[in-house]
This record gives C-alpha cells, structure tokens and sequence, in this order.
C-alpha cells in the first residue's frame, strides 16, 4: 500500500486538528485506524517542517528536564497537543536527542546537572540548529529569568506550570514565533497554579494541573512519593555539610514537583526554606511537613 498523501492542518489557538484525506480508498489518516504515515522526508536537523507549512505529522518536542516527576507532567500535557515528545535528562542527552532527529520545539528545564539550559541552547545554536526553544523555571529571581531570556529562549514559564498556561505557551510560539516574556504581569503573562488554602495534599490543584485526569495524578504522585526521601536524604546531606547551594538546587527541583502533585504544605515548606536555607527553624519546619506527607498519602494516591 501506498502511503496516504493526507495534510493535517492546526489551528494552534483552537487546538484543533483538521485532515482531509486525498485518497478515496486505503487511508490511515486519522479516523480511519492508524497514525498518518510519513508525507515526505525530514531534514537531518532542524525544523522538519518547511516554512508556513503548520504541520503535515505530528508534532516533535525534545523536552529536558532530570526531575521525573516534573518530566511525567510535562510530557503528558505535550503529549495532548499532540505530540511526540523525546525526553532526556542532561545536556548530554540532549545533545545526543537533537543530533539524531529535528525537532519543531525545544523545553528545556534552566538547571541541569551537567549544565543548564543557557549553555545547552548555545551548544545547539553553534551546531546550525534553530529550532525554537522554551525555558521553564522555579526561580523567581530576576537576573535568572533575564538571562533566560538574553539567552534566546524566545519564551520563559514559571513553574508551577498549570496545564493550560503550557499548552498556550507551546501554540503560540509554533504559530507566531514571536518572543512571549511569560514571567510578566498583565494580558500577557502565563498564570501559574492558583494558590488555595493549604491542605495537606490539595486534590484540587493536581487535578487542574493535569487537565483533571485522575489517572494522571495517581502515576504522578506515585512516583513523586516514590522519589520523595531520597531527595529528602540528600537535601539532608547536603544541609549537615553546609553545602546551602545544594540545599537550594534541591528545593527548586522539589518545588515544581509539589506543586504538579498537589503536595500544598510540602510546597509551603520548601518556599520558607528556600529563602534561608542556613536557617535550623526552616530546615525543622521542612522534615516535619515531609513527615506529615509521607504518613498521609493517600493510600490509592488518586484525588477524593
């Protein structure tokens, strides 16, 4: 069989897709059983798709980010765009991902641990590589997020990052590629999660952070529960040998991760100490929220 010549077209602010299929008979254009298969050859690297031409496959997203809770969530919601999304977790792996496919956008968490996503996007750039790129950070600082920006991260997102909020982000930069400053006030911020009372575990905002599928939220807390004292062992380590920049390195990792689970007091907890992180009383503060976390998870981890 011959492969179906079908376009897919997108309506980015929509999110919609539309396909109309050439062939009368034999399609595998969607509707019809199978994925489309391939219009026509991609570029060794790049965007693989030609200018003005929305999309004739489905989407290509590398996303970087070492933080597997974090990762789960990202990917999902890039997932219902759709997309195919590619994962690593290092500049190592990134380089490897974008030497060996082209990609029509890259993600990139700002701290790696081998580097950040500053000194990766610039390694891509320098290889002939312009595929656009999007940052996403904990940080609140304004020279970090400054030099996110001058780096050429043509859009910045504050984690937490509510699903919506990415989506839009993603839609926006395929369909107009024009710089979005996504950490600003006004009509042209990106929201983060709203804050509510503090629960222990607010089902609430992880249902809304993943597009309220409770499924999803079940995968992710387990495996942010899963993960969760192993960070906490190493935020201890780190903390008894005065190491404070390690403290704050873990905190903003666990911050983001806290918040996609709906993980409010934990959250609390890290933010307070995050500013002081020398401070005993802060550090008391964290294993106790941990403590209360861990004894009270929910026993199926899936949202009343």
């Amino acid at each position: 069989m011959q492969p179906c010549r079908a376009r897919v077209g997108r309506s980015w602010h929509a999110g919609e897709q539309q396909r109309t299929c050439k062939k009368d008979s034999g399609c595998q254009a969607a509707g019809h059983g199978a994925s489309i298969p391939p219009c026509r050859e991609r570029p060794a690297h790049g965007r693989h798709h030609a200018q003005g031409d929305a999309s004739l496959e489905t989407l290509r997203i590398l996303l970087v980010e070492d933080d597997p809770t974090n990762r789960g969530f990202l990917a999902h919601v890039l997932e219902g765009l759709p997309a195919s999304v590619h994962v690593a977790d290092s500049v190592r792996a990134a380089l490897s991902q974008a030497r060996a496919r082209a990609h029509d956008l890259w993600l990139f968490d700002a701290r790696l641990p081998d580097g950040s996503a500053a000194s990766l996007l610039q390694r891509l750039r320098e290889m002939g590589l312009d595929t656009p790129a999007l940052a996403h950070t904990a940080a609140s600082d304004t020279s970090e997020l400054e030099a996110l920006r001058g780096a050429g991260f043509e859009t910045v997102l504050r984690k937490p990052i509510s699903a919506t909020a990415l989506r839009d982000a993603v839609r926006s930069t395929l369909s107009r590629g024009v710089h979005a400053d996504a950490t600003a006030h006004g009509s042209g911020s990106i929201p983060a999660i709203p804050r509510r009372e503090r629960l222990l575990w607010d089902d609430v905002a992880a249902l809304e952070a993943l597009n309220h599928r409770r499924d999803h939220v079940v995968h992710l807390r387990g495996l942010f529960l899963d993960d969760l004292p192993g960070t906490a062992a190493s935020l201890s380590r780190a903390w008894r040998e005065d190491a404070f920049d390690r403290v704050v390195d873990g905190l903003h990792r666990l911050r983001a991760a806290c918040a996609f689970v709906g993980a409010a007091r934990l959250l609390d907890a890290v933010e307070t100490w995050q500013r002081d992180p020398a401070q005993p009383v802060a550090r008391e503060a964290f294993e106790q929220a941990l403590r209360d976390t861990l004894d009270h998870a929910p026993v199926d981890r899936e949202p009343a």
